[in-house]
């Protein structure tokens, strides 16, 4: 094998062991010691954002608001219903 082969294959096996590393390391596990934050152990819950009240309903054709499987909001005023895009 050349020389420039040879050194190649070295970058190569040095570059697959350091990228292998991590994988091969086992999770830190909690840190316990006089200089860790009382918070730390604290985590939040995700935050979604609420749905608009109307959205998901749809027009029957009695003029009123039922459940639909569409993002559709449905209102009714003067007993005529009217429905559009959800926002």
């Amino acid at each position: 094998m050349s020389r420039p082969a040879q050194l190649a294959l070295r970058c190569f096996v040095i570059i697959a062991i350091v990228g292998l590393a991590p994988a091969l390391m086992p999770a830190p596990g909690p840190v316990v010691g006089p200089y860790v934050s009382a918070l730390s152990a604290l985590t939040a819950a995700d935050a979604y954002a609420a749905s608009h009240p109307h959205c998901f309903r749809t027009c029957t054709p009695k003029n009123t608001c039922t459940t639909g499987t569409l993002p559709t909001v449905c209102l009714t005023s003067n007993g005529v219903c009217s429905s559009g895009t959800c926002r």
